[in-house]
């Protein structure tokens, strides 16, 4: 029997940005599907101390706890109008490293790629990328809004397994339909690695289709994430403090897709 992941328990970081409002929406909007406990954190980055002196900084971080305040009661609202139950959290901390601890306890991280403050910077946040980078659970990302998660594609080039079931899984609690996508080059085999994937979406009872390619396997994920609600990538175990992220085929589909993007390690 095929044990598949689990993510019930969903954490969401917001930093008030229109972005991050999106993340929110879209965990209010999937719910129903996913989060038996959906909790929402807002970060206040007290990390920044030598930029500014003491008055600055004690003013800066009471701002920000104000505002955290305010959108995590603005968040509760809505959640309560669309009759889902869930908790907020305001920490003080470096906000990636408060995030990569607190996945410890969760199924899965929502957050945007960029936003305002602690969580922007660059075409993809530093926030994002130490998040993804470090945290102990999948993490999807998004940075537009979207609130559907039926119509999944699965890159594939070796058999990440965690990658694998979570795909499956999404398309199975929502009634979807994944796209098995591999694209051939010296060093992937795509038809068997298809294959095998294909085999447990038949077991799973799922609605699937393959595609197989040539080319760059970036530019043609991207290109396809247009048609998609969800990318999920796999990427490589974590190894130290080695990078996961940078520089992989996961971080450039996370910045160039058009549609949310999760990421899946392979530990």
């Amino acid at each position: 029997m095929v044990v598949l992941m689990k993510f019930d328990n969903v954490l969401v970081a917001t930093d008030g940005s229109t972005l991050s409002e999106a993340a929110i929406d879209l965990a209010l909007h999937s719910a129903e599907y996913f989060a038996t406990k959906l909790t929402l954190v807002y970060v206040v980055d007290n990390t920044r101390h030598g930029e500014f002196d003491d008055a600055d900084v004690m003013t800066r971080i009471f701002a920000s706890k104000l505002e955290g305040e305010h959108t995590l009661e603005s968040a509760m609202k809505k959640a309560k109008t669309q009759g889902v139950e869930m908790e907020t959290m305001l920490v003080e901390g470096l906000p990636w490293q408060v995030l990569s601890d607190l996945t410890k306890e969760y199924d899965m991280l929502i957050m945007s790629t960029t936003g305002k403050g602690s969580f922007g910077g660059g075409r993809m946040g530093s926030t994002a990328a130490k998040g993804i980078e470090n945290a102990y659970c999948p993490v999807l990302t998004l940075k537009s809004v979207s609130d559907r998660l039926e119509n999944v594609l699965l890159p594939v080039d070796s058999k990440n397994m965690p990658a694998i079931d979570l795909a499956i899984e999404t398309v199975k609690r929502v009634g979807g339909k994944l796209t098995i996508l591999s694209v051939k080059t010296k060093d992937v085999h795509a038809e068997s690695v298809v294959q095998e994937v294909a085999q447990r979406c038949v077991v799973e009872g799922i609605d699937f289709v393959t595609d197989i390619r040539e080319g760059n396997p970036v530019q043609i994920i991207c290109a396809e994430s247009g048609k998609y609600d969800l990318v999920v990538m796999g990427t490589h175990a974590r190894k130290g403090i080695s990078k996961v992220l940078k520089g992989s085929v996961a971080e450039a589909v996370v910045i160039n897709a058009s549609c949310p993007v999760t990421v899946v390690r392979n530990e």
